[in-house]
C-alpha cells in the first residue's frame, strides 16, 4: 500500500506480523542481532510508515521492537513485466508517540 509515497504495513490487522515483532524483539534484548525488512513491491515509495488506522496493535509492537533494538529497514522495487527488482532503501519513518 503506498499513498503519495508514503509505503504503509500492514494493509489489513495483522497479528502474525505482531508476534513475530514481539519475537524479534525478544531476541534483540537477549543479545542477538534483530532485523525486520519490509520489501515494497512498488518502485513509487519514497518512505514506509505502519499504517496506524489499519492495525494500531502492529504499529504498536513496531515502536516496542526499535525500542528493544530490533533495526528496521524498508526496500522498494522495480516492477515490470520481466521482474521484480529490489531497487533501493527507502526512509523508515516513526512518528512519536
Amino acid at each position: 500500500m503506498v499513498d503519495d509515497g508514503l509505503a504503509k504495513f500492514p494493509d489489513a490487522p495483522s497479528q502474525r506480523g505482531a508476534k513475530h515483532l514481539r519475537e524479534l524483539a525478544q531476541a534483540a534484548q537477549e543479545g542477538f542481532r534483530s532485523v525486520v525488512l519490509f520489501v515494497i513491491q512498488r518502485d513509487d515509495a519514497i518512505c514506509f510508515s505502519p499504517n496506524q488506522a489499519t492495525d494500531p496493535f502492529f504499529t504498536q509492537e513496531l515502536y516496542r521492537a526499535k525500542e528493544a533494538g530490533v533495526e528496521i529497514y524498508a526496500l522498494s522495487c522495480l516492477v515490470n513485466e520481466k521482474e521484480v527488482a529490489i531497487s533501493k532503501e527507502i526512509r523508515v519513518t516513526l512518528k512519536s508517540k
